[in-house]
């Protein structure tokens, strides 16, 4: 069934991205069991927890806005994060890769929720909920900060990877090939 209203789409953005941090903070606690590097790893824990607690706000923000709409929440469109049926969600990283490749996949979740949250945050003001746009501003700012951790992760990790020298081409083929990731190669 189509969306009528604003206020309709700005409450299924939030249903969806209430489901999407719960998804994050499973993917995010799989990347910290699976990463190497103890920074990364801390990283990826730390986001669970947020996950979890911006899980809550939205469920909190969603009970006052339901209270004063009256309208039940459903969940519409497209999923826009990662879900099982991604190529690369729920597989172990290739040994050959290992943290650039759970890197690989973080990022996307990341960028996802930034721009759920900022479309989430705008409709916020559109439809006069002038609360719900700080709780959705703060959010978003977490998200952004996420990111930016861990892309200084990523930097640090490839000035490490650099220092080990390069790598035959024959091993860059066999890694890819092989990799849960290989598919965006061919």
């Amino acid at each position: 069934m189509p969306v009528a209203t604003l206020n309709e789409l700005f409450l299924d953005a939030l249903r969806e991205l209430h489901e999407a941090e719960c998804r994050c903070a499973r993917v995010q606690r799989d990347l910290a069991h699976a990463a190497r590097s103890p920074e990364l790893a801390g990283a990826f824990r730390d986001q669970v927890y947020v996950a979890i607690r911006h899980a809550a706000r939205l469920s909190d923000l969603s009970s006052r806005l339901r209270g004063a709409s009256g309208s039940g929440w459903r969940l519409s469109g497209q999923r826009w994060t990662p879900d099982d049926s991604s190529p690369s969600v729920g597989r172990r990283p290739h040994p050959g890769l290992g943290d650039a490749e759970l890197l690989a996949l973080a990022e996307p979740l990341h960028h996802g929720l930034i721009a759920r949250y900022g479309c989430a945050r705008m409709w916020a003001q559109l439809v006069g909920s002038p609360d719900a746009s700080l709780v959705l501003g703060e959010m978003l700012d977490d998200e952004r900060d996420a990111d930016s951790r861990l892309t200084q992760i990523a930097d640090r990790l490839e000035a490490s990877v650099h220092a080990l020298g390069p790598w035959p081409e024959s091993r860059w083929r066999n890694v890819f090939s092989s990799s849960p990731v290989g598919w965006m190669t061919g």
